[in-house]
């Protein structure tokens, strides 16, 4: 009766181990969330900046203001999901390295490509948050500057 326990406790605790396969699959799973939050900062930054360009319609400072702060509610509510995906993406990446096991002379190997991922990666966040910033500015420069564009034209 208490091998058949012991037997139990094994199984059920063998269940939870991952296999390297579930470890790839959660490692691809993030980095498609990584993409699916670049492509809707993609459609967002387009979708504002083809209204604000395409509407001829002056927007009284009131309106700008509301405007810009949807706007900027989006873009936080994207870039923390995007950073939290990072962040997921470089764990799942660092787990699945570790979870697999070579000999010594291909470790060496391993870590130096792994070094070269882990700085490439910090490249790519650097990259984010300059793209991130600039886009902001750019959207909140033609929300602001349109009135005064027009305003300018006008005035010729």
């Amino acid at each position: 009766m208490s091998n058949e326990k012991e037997h139990q406790e094994t199984d059920s605790s063998n269940c939870l181990l991952l296999t390297i396969k579930d470890r790839f699959d959660l490692y691809l799973h993030f980095r498609d969330k990584v993409l699916f939050f670049w492509n809707w900062y993609t459609v967002g930054m387009i979708a504002v900046v083809g209204w604000m360009l395409t509407t001829e319609k002056v927007f009284s400072w009131y309106l700008k203001v509301i405007i810009s702060f949807v706007f900027l509610t989006f873009i936080g509510m994207n870039i923390s999901g995007l950073i939290r995906s990072y962040e997921l993406l470089s764990a799942s990446r660092k787990d699945l390295l570790t979870s697999i096991r070579l000999t010594d002379e291909h470790e060496h190997e391993l870590r130096y490509h792994l070094h070269k991922v882990i700085k490439k990666q910090c490249y790519k966040y650097n990259l984010l948050k300059f793209v991130y910033a600039i886009g902001v500015l750019a959207v909140l420069v033609i929300i602001f500057g349109k009135g005064l564009i027009y305003d300018a034209a006008t005035c010729n």
